[in-house]
């Protein structure tokens, strides 16, 4: 797996870059939340979604997606402990 960056640029449609960091996005408490929306098959920004929609919390869940869909191609599952 790889690390999610602190931060990155993002390129507007002018051509505008804007530096996004990403350290809000990625607190335990909601990569949890977003591990558990993306295993039950929530789109990011979808209106029953807790986490915020926007460019941070976006580049994160994105992230996270592609990761928990190579664990599933590699025949691992995801187990999201609980306390």
């Amino acid at each position: 797996m790889s690390r999610i960056p602190d931060a990155y640029f993002d390129t507007d449609d002018d051509g505008n870059d804007t530096l996004i960091f990403t350290a809000e996005a990625r607190t335990l408490d909601k990569l949890t939340r977003m591990t558990i929306e993306i295993e039950g098959g929530l789109e990011f920004g979808s209106p029953r979604s807790k986490i915020p929609n926007d460019k941070a919390h976006w580049y994160v869940w994105n992230h996270l997606a592609q990761e928990i869909a190579a664990m599933h191609a590699a025949g691992i599952s995801v187990d999201i402990p609980f306390d």
